[in-house]
Parts: structure tokens; C-alpha cells; sequence
């Protein structure tokens, strides 16, 4: 289902960039950013996969930086899916990360929120016309913040 044509879901990509150059700048930012954000949180795809190549570095107890970085994208096969990682910079030269782990966290869980409201709606038209054997089509028009 998809809400206005042309709209976006809730996202942030700069916070998610904040968020994982500070780690970069930081590597004790991520014990900030692993307390509230999952990989699954991060609206780009592949940020969610450095994010989570960079939380195997801390449970591994390895500093995390451009060159372990690459190794544990190569190491798990997913290099050619992290993007440009080497393009996030640490200019948050590291500051304190956690408005923008708030930031990112809220957009996830507005994206989430929506997906299940969509999934409710479309199931209620389901059960309804089932039951008046009629034929729908859902159209929601919610706005994505």
C-alpha cells in the first residue's frame, strides 16, 4: 500500500550520517547509538549495514575506523552493498550523537507505525468485503510527517 503518490516515508538521512560519522569520530558513541537504534531503524539500507558491521566491531572489541570497517563489510560479503561508507566523514568530530539517535529512532518508528496502520486498514477492507462480497481497493492518504 502507498500513501500520497510521490511521498516519502519518515526518514532523516543526515541524522544517519551524524550518527554514524560520530561513531567514527567516537567509537564509545556506539554504546549510544546501540542502546536505541537496531539496523533495521536506518532508512537507507545501507547504513543500516555499516551500522551493523560497525556493532560486530564493538563486540569484537576492534576499533572502529575506515580499515576495519571495509575488512568487516568484506569479511561478511557485504562491501559492495554499504554504499559509499567511506563518504560519511567524521566531521561530528566526536560530538554528542544521541539528538540525532533520537532523530533516527523517531523516524523509525513512525515508518513502523505506519506500516501497521496500513496493514490493519487493508485487513479490516479485506474482512469487510468479504463479508458484503464486495471489491475493494484501499487508498490511504496519510500524510508521512
Amino acid at each position: 500500500m502507498n500513501a500520497r503518490p510521490g511521498a516519502l516515508p519518515a526518514q532523516n538521512i543526515d541524522a544517519e550520517i551524524r550518527v554514524l560519522g560520530g561513531i567514527l569520530a567516537n567509537n564509545a558513541n556506539i554504546v549510544t547509538a546501540r542502546q536505541v537504534l537496531l539496523p533495521q531503524d536506518f532508512y537507507r539500507p545501507a547504513h543500516g549495514i555499516v551500522f551493523e558491521a560497525m556493532r560486530s566491531l564493538a563486540d569484537q572489541g576492534q576499533p572502529i575506523d575506515y580499515v576495519t570497517l571495509r575488512n568487516e563489510l568484506l569479511r561478511t560479503g557485504r562491501l559492495d552493498r554499504a554504499g559509499e561508507y567511506n563518504a560519511l566523514g567524521d566531521d561530528a568530530s566526536g560530538a554528542d550523537i544521541r539528538p540525532y539517535v533520537r532523530m533516527v529512532a523517531e523516524c523509525a518508528q513512525r515508518r513502523g507505525a505506519i506500516t501497521r496502520l496500513e496493514a490493519g486498514l487493508e485487513e479490516w477492507a479485506k474482512k469487510t468485503c468479504e463479508q458484503f462480497k464486495c471489491s475493494y481497493k484501499i487508498s490511504v492518504s496519510a500524510n508521512y510527517w
